[in-house]
């Protein structure tokens, strides 16, 4: 696919890149993070309990995975998801 491609020339090194992904057909859910994702950056997936799909954010810095989990249940239930009980937050790799 194109799209990593596309992807590594649009990120600055300001820039913060958010991409709901589904499972690759072709490799591992880490061999799909480890072609979108350009090195020297950080990325944490936020991962939903009754989705298959995962949210992917990039940038060249990031706050922790639990820092980023707490924000974001926070702002879900701010606007009342059910959702903000239903999330994981990982940090990886590479």
């Amino acid at each position: 696919s194109d799209l990593p491609g596309l992807i590594h020339g649009k990120l600055t090194c300001d820039g913060v890149g958010v991409f709901n992904l589904l499972h690759p057909t072709d490799s591992s859910w880490e061999g799909g993070y480890a072609r979108i994702v350009p090195a020297g950056y950080e990325s944490r997936v936020v991962e939903f309990t009754a989705y298959e799909n995962r949210i992917l954010i990039v940038a060249p810095q990031l706050p922790s995975a639990r820092a980023l989990s707490l924000s974001i249940r926070r702002e879900l239930k701010v606007i009342g998801s059910r959702l903000a009980n239903e999330i994981a937050v990982r940090g990886r790799k590479g």
